[in-house]
């Protein structure tokens, strides 16, 4: 996640109130106790912190915890969550950062092959021949479709 701009580092969070009937999963870039309070205030409740966890990405981190969890959604970033669920929470946010890392080490491949097609003036044709691969595995590459390719292969590719 080298590639994620530091503007969007901050800490994903589960609160609960107080009998654990309802839990918000969110994100702050700035103090989480603040932010407890500032959600506390509005809602003229006590909130627990239950988790925070530091994330390189966090606008990017708390939707997709909220997609993994959709089906217990009871709206406005707020969940039917079991103690199970939170218990697996960091484990479940350890898991998307490390998917979301081969994805951007997938996007820095196509780029550099990209880059280095267009530097020689080839079309993906041409890079296709060099490399001795199907020129649809590279249109494929170039416009982000993810797909099971040798190591082999792409190395032609970077290195033709």
């Amino acid at each position: 996640m080298n590639n994620v701009p530091t503007s969007y580092a901050g800490h994903l969070y589960v609160l609960a109130v107080a009998d654990w009937s309802r839990m918000k999963i969110g994100y702050t870039q700035g103090r989480i106790e603040t932010r407890r309070r500032q959600i506390a205030e509005k809602m003229r409740e006590p909130l627990l912190l239950i988790q925070a966890l530091a994330v390189a990405d966090a606008p990017f981190m708390e939707r997709r915890v909220h997609e993994h969890f959709r089906s217990k959604a009871l709206g406005n970033e707020w969940f039917a969550l079991t103690r199970d669920d939170v218990q697996d929470f960091e484990q479940l946010v350890q898991k998307i950062e490390r998917v979301s890392h081969r994805s951007t080490m997938w996007d820095a491949l196509a780029s550099r092959i990209k880059k280095g097609r267009e530097q020689r003036g080839w079309s993906q044709r041409d890079l296709a021949k060099h490399a001795e691969v199907n020129h649809a595995w590279i249109s494929r590459l170039e416009s982000g479709e993810r797909f099971n390719i040798s190591l082999d292969a792409a190395k032609r590719m970077a290195l033709a």
